[in-house]
């Protein structure tokens, strides 16, 4: 198997990774660092671009214009004939150079002969493939697949172009150019480590401490002013410190005192090569440390690290992010204590990437071009890509036949067009096609479908299963991808992850429920010695494959055993983990108007009685649509049930608590007001310079729903209207209450409307129309008179006092006579000149104080 140790670089192809293995001293296996397009039988490219265009008979090339498009592409990671010859020379020199014989020896590997045995890793377990070009707007992915992970990891791309796609893809192909990239994300594979044992342990809120100070950065900066009286320099400086990342076990040994590596190697400790190998075990548990733990302790605070890594690095005249160091290492508990001995599995991954085309000449791009005339838009001829996705070398199976035909009547030619191929498959290399002109029906169409059938030979005892049993199965498009899958075959790869000191091994059970067949029912005992194991068997019945289930069971090293309930699953790959961790994540979203709402505070309390564990959690959210995340570390993966209570406050300082409610961790959870609708009522100042200011009370409230708001305004004469808003849980319950109060001024006792019951969305901020009049009363004795006013409508001069003389000395001369139409209004009397007849209301301004 692959091994974890001592990778090698070939000098002029230095971004290939070559890996060793870990029992033959002279096999090797070569990791490309970029993908390349995959070849047929015939040695021609698995590319094809249509462009579909008109009048492309009678257009030459640089003159059609792109309508629309299609690609495909079977991409797959390999040398070439050049590289690999490169690959093999050099490793030539490794494997006849002494230190590399004393390196087999070192490990006890097998040695045969002198010539390298080179393949890709054996054990690939997860990736995707996508395939990218640029568009007139940026970057567009075009397809995402999934690679076969077997051999060469071959990979159909496949998809349509817009216009403005097609059309740049054309331009390019016409200047010899193709613009695609091809990249492999996060594809992971396995390794064992040699002959030694790594243990590494330690505290990891300790060690998340630790890493956040190593990033402080340093600062220095000074800053001067000049003024009139002359140059005045203020100095201010502050500063931070930051580390190199370590590049070796004593750096990090000397500065990491919460996490500890350990090696024992005591075998081997006299031989005069000592010091070298042993450097290369230090550098090789250094990046077992980086590349397989640290991400399951960063892992869940990676944004919350990032945020305390800006904050402690920006400048001072930002404030910092709520989150802190404290707050960061208190939500991770626990410790790591991972011992790793000859033949424990770790997973690397890799993303090899670049363009597609760097290999091709234009010819070879201008080849692969077809162009499909839209006045005639029918395909001439079927190219069938056919695939087997199957692992020759691992699984008991020795070939794969698959049989492809082609029967249509030609409704325009008056007969049937025919054709089959029978193609057999022994390696996941081979990509084999079935090439077939397509008949026509009466209206001109193609017809392009194809049927076929497959049959799978075992390698051991010969037996051949066919798949339909009889029959034929229909197919259509130009890519036939032959899957366990699609053959009735259930294949999961199940490999054994790092786990605690405490497990000795763990035996998983599998069953397909539907199959009486012998090889339904399979039980494997993963350990070190033994990390991987492969389910197969054929399901036999038609249709897609049901749900397999699987049973673990923990061997402890006391001889105690833990089983876990069963668990279903479709994956073709199962990674057993620790029994002891397994880490889920709830994600709260605010869902509340933030124009009324403040702040929504959320605390969430998880408790596992039967293990001891009690966790809670603390989260402010103050945007619609912000959301927090809780990642919880669980003992029983089965208990994921949690409680959660919210508070609400609201800008106007009321606040509204929530009772406790139930959550489920790996979901996401809405919380805040959750209104169905909202009252809004616009307040309208409707005073003057008399009654200049008032102050409004209002108050909403909705007992069954839960619903309280209360909010006072001060409100001025010249000021704009404003709007009290309350989200409604009811939105039927529109009634709200109100009291307004106008202050006392030099010329007006006060008024209060007391509380009043309302439904209107404009509330008029006045007095009463009665509670308005007496607002020009000057002096005391002016009250006593309110009976004079029944003879004022009808004659002006019944006032006693004589009116006419007195209002006429400030403003106007005693010449004017009363106009016929004075202005009625209350506010006028005070200044108006006019006669004394306009004012109707009882303090008439014919009073001597007037």
């Amino acid at each position: 198997m692959l091994s974890f140790f001592d990778s090698l670089t070939v000098p002029g192809l230095e971004k290939v990774t070559v890996y060793r293995d870990d029992e033959d001293a002279y096999r090797f296996y070569v990791m490309p660092s970029t993908p390349r397009l995959a070849k047929d039988d015939g040695g021609e490219l698995l590319f094809q671009l249509m462009i579909y265009a008109r009048d492309v008979a009678n257009l030459p090339p640089d003159q059609l214009e792109a309508q629309r498009g299609w690609i495909a592409a079977s991409v797959e990671l390999r040398l070439t004939d050049e590289e690999e010859k490169t690959v093999r020379d050099y490793l030539k020199t490794v494997i006849t150079a002494g230190n590399h014989l004393w390196f087999a020896r070192f490990f006890r590997l097998r040695e045969q002969n002198v010539e390298p045995k080179i393949t890709l890793p054996p054990e690939w377990i997860s990736g995707d493939v996508q395939l990218s070009m640029p568009t007139p707007g940026g970057t567009s992915t075009i397809s995402t697949s999934k690679p076969s992970l077997i051999s060469t990891n071959v990979a159909t791309l496949s998809g349509d172009l817009s216009q403005d796609s097609s059309e740049l893809l054309r331009q390019a192909v016409l200047k010899g150019g193709l613009p695609l990239a091809v990249s492999y994300l996060d594809l992971a594979f396995v390794a064992r480590i040699p002959a030694i044992t790594i243990r590494i342990h330690g505290d990891r809120s300790a060690f998340l401490e630790e890493t956040i100070q190593r990033y402080q950065i340093t600062h220095t900066t000074v800053h001067r002013e000049e003024v009139d009286l002359g140059l005045i320099s203020w100095t201010y400086e502050y500063w931070t410190q930051w580390t190199e990342n370590h590049t070796s076990l004593e750096a990090f040994r000397k500065d990491t005192q919460s996490i500890t590596i350990e090696i024992e190697d005591n075998d081997y400790r006299t031989e005069p090569e000592y010091v070298a190998m042993r450097a290369k075990f230090e550098d090789m548990a250094l990046k077992i440390f980086t590349e397989n733990v640290v991400p399951t302790i960063m892992n869940d605070v990676s944004a919350q690290f990032e945020a305390a890594r800006k904050a402690l690095a920006g400048p001072e005249d930002k404030p910092a992010p709520p989150t802190s160091v404290q707050h960061l290492t208190s939500t991770i508990t626990g410790t790591v204590d991972i011992t790793l001995s000859k033949s424990a599995v770790v997973q690397l991954k890799k993303s090899p990437n670049g363009a597609l085309a760097r290999d091709l000449t234009p010819e070879q791009i201008t080849k692969a071009v077809q162009y499909l005339d839209l006045s005639d838009p029918y395909f001439k001829e079927l190219f069938l890509r056919v695939h087997a996705n199957v692992n020759f070398a691992t699984d008991p199976v020795f070939g794969l036949k698959v049989n492809v035909e082609y029967e249509q009547q030609d409704e325009q030619m008056n007969r049937v067009v025919k054709g089959s191929r029978s193609m057999l498959f022994t390696s996941a290399d081979q990509v084999q096609t079935f090439r077939q002109i397509l008949a026509r029906g009466s209206d001109g169409a193609t017809k392009d479908e194809y049927r076929y059938w497959s049959e799978i030979i075992y390698k051991e005892t010969g037996q051949t299963i066919r798949v339909p049993a009889t029959g034929t199965l229909p197919g259509k498009g130009t890519e036939l991808v032959i899957s366990y899958r699609s053959l009735g075959f259930v294949k999961v790869i199940a490999t054994l992850a790092p786990q605690p000191p405490e497990v000795a091994s763990v035996k998983v059970a599998f069953t397909y429920p539907r199959s009486t067949a012998a090889s339904a029912t399979q039980s494997f005992e993963l350990s070190t010695a033994s990390p991987t194991a492969t389910y197969f068997t054929y399901v036999g019945h038609s249709g897609e494959p049901d749900p397999y289930t699987y049973q673990l069971t923990y061997v402890l090293t006391d001889g105690q055993q833990m089983d876990l309930p069963p668990v279903t699953g479709r994956a073709e790959s199962l990674t057993v983990g620790s029994p002891f961790e397994s880490r889920i994540t709830a994600t709260f979203v605010a869902q509340a108007d933030f124009s009324v709402v403040d702040k929504i505070i959320l605390d969430a309390t998880y408790a596992d009685e039967s293990h001891d564990l009690r966790l809670t959690h603390h989260a402010e959210l103050a945007s619609n649509g912000a959301s927090d995340t809780w990642s919880v570390a669980l003992r029983d993966p089965t208990k994921t049930g949690f409680t959660y209570t919210t508070l609400v406050l609201y800008k106007n300082g009321s606040s509204e608590t929530q009772e406790s409610k139930p959550g489920t961790l790996g979901t996401t959870v809405p919380v805040g007001v959750g209104a169905s609708s909202a009252l809004e009522v616009m307040l309208v100042p409707n005073l003057d310079a008399a009654h200049p200011s008032a102050v409004v009370q209002l108050a909403y409230d909705d007992a069954a729903s839960g619903v309280h708001q209360n909010q006072n305004y001060t409100i001025g004469w010249q000021d704009q209207p404003t709007t009290f808003r309350v989200l409604l849980r009811d939105p039927n319950a529109r009634t709200y209450r109100y009291r307004i109060q106008l202050l006392a001024t030099a010329t007006f006792a006060g008024w209060d409307s007391g509380w009043r019951d309302a439904t209107d969305t404009v509330l008029l901020v006045r007095p009463d129309p009665a509670a308005g009049q007496p607002t020009p009363p000057v002096t005391p004795p002016t009250p006593p008179t309110p009976p004079v006013t029944p003879p004022t409508p009808p004659t002006p001069p019944v006032t006693p006092p004589t009116p006419p003389t007195p209002p006429v000395t400030p403003p106007s001369p005693p010449t004017d006579p009363a106009p016929p139409t004075p202005p009625v209004t209350p506010p006028s009397p005070p200044t108006d000149p006019a006669p004394p007849t306009p004012p109707a209301t009882p303090p008439t301004p014919a009073t001597p104080n007037g």
